[in-house]
């Protein structure tokens, strides 16, 4: 169902490149996209997207950290004891 949503959009956007491509209805094509979209492609989809959240969560951590106020009191203000 995928393959077909897919080959359907693509049809529809570029259905010159998709009637010129050579490559698409080969053997190496097929091959191709059996490895992309094979029994391996969550997994495979996993791996390659699972170290954005980290990213995300260190980044915000570290300007979490780097907001922080920085003096011992942090609701005291200097201007109010001069």
């Amino acid at each position: 169902m995928c393959r077909a949503i897919v080959a359907a959009a693509n049809g529809w956007l570029w259905p010159a490149a998709v009637l010129a491509c050579t490559v698409c209805d080969s053997q190496t094509g097929r091959q191709v996209r059996d490895g992309i979209f094979g029994e391996n492609f969550w997994s495979t989809l996993l791996a390659v997207v699972s170290p954005f959240p980290v990213l995300l969560v260190t980044i915000a951590t570290i300007q979490w950290l780097l907001s922080r106020p920085t003096s011992a009191h942090p609701y005291e203000r200097n201007d109010l004891h001069t």
